[in-house]
């Protein structure tokens, strides 16, 4: 376990173009959203200017002049919020993207990937997967501060909560507090990321293509350095339940993910939870329908 916890190595050139990628065209406030708002403004006020120089108006004109102007906002404002929600969605898979890149480069540093958490002799946990992959995620100085001689809520580290990366956090999630991310891993026997020991290439039976690596956990309430994720579990209940913590979205009957091979994808409301179980494990043998 010691290279887990001794310094780190390079980053692969790529996967810092992903992240400045990522924050360059997966800001919320993207201008596309912002081109409907001032589509709306420039609509409200040519009708208020019309109001303001017809002289004179009659009552019921009056009346037929602001009830064009309220349709007009009642069909372009959920445009706005269309908008604005795609934007979020986007900025979500990218940092799922930039996850499963810092993933796959933990991989290949290591020759496997990132246990879920990491015990003492008690088997107590300690340190997160989120946290082992952070010089991958261009966060070194932040892994540096990180103190892996006391617990992820230690005296020294608890200060670190403020310094989440954006891209634990979904723009959408807005039940998570500060601190608290929006991704977690499956752990248990058999997942990617298994427990107190991570899994090689070669451990992956079903393929990188069709294994789960990290989902949404919208509102788990888990510190992003908090050695706590989905339990293997909680997946026979479905998606979108209320187990917490449990695959969540705030994105409405979908929720993003991403697999082993980094590629990511949306896991709709309605997924059996048979097949849930079948693309976490990583060598189970399950036979899993092209249309999951």
């Amino acid at each position: 376990m010691c290279h887990i916890l001794c310094g780190s190595s390079p980053i692969v050139d790529f996967a810092s173009t992903t992240i400045l990628a990522c924050s360059t065209n997966a800001d919320p406030a993207s201008p596309h959203s912002l081109t409907t708002e001032a589509v709306v403004g420039g609509v409200c006020l040519a009708v208020l200017a019309v109001l303001l120089l017809v002289r004179p108006l009659r009552r019921l004109g009056c009346f037929v002049m602001y009830g064009v102007c309220l349709l007009l906002l009642a069909l372009l404002l959920p445009a706005v919020d269309a908008a604005r929600e795609a934007a979020r969605r986007s900025s979500c898979g990218c940092s799922l993207t930039v996850i499963g890149l810092a993933l796959q480069n933990y991989a290949d540093v290591y020759g496997s990937f990132p246990p879920a958490y990491i015990t003492d002799g008690r088997g107590n946990r300690l340190h997160s997967w989120r946290v082992l992959i952070l010089p991958y995620l261009e966060q070194k100085p932040l892994y540096d501060q990180y103190d892996f001689s006391e617990p992820w809520n230690g005296p020294h580290n608890r200060l670190l909560v403020k310094y989440m990366p954006a891209a634990y956090r979904c723009p959408s999630d807005d039940v998570a507090r500060p601190g608290e991310t929006s991704y977690a891993a499956i752990e248990g026997p058999g997942t990617l990321l298994s427990e107190s020991e991570g899994s090689r290439v070669a451990d992956i039976k079903d393929g990188t293509s069709t294994t789960l690596a990290v989902v949404e956990a919208a509102g788990s309430g888990i510190n992003w350095m908090e050695p706590r994720d989905i339990p293997f579990g909680s997946l026979a209940k479905g998606l979108m339940s209320t187990t917490k913590p449990g695959m969540a979205s705030r994105h409405g009957g979908a929720c993003k993910v991403v697999f082993g091979d980094g590629h990511t994808g949306a896991l709709n409301s309605t997924t059996p939870a048979k097949t849930l179980q079948a693309l976490a494990t990583r060598a189970g043998g399950e036979r899993v329908d092209d249309d999951y």
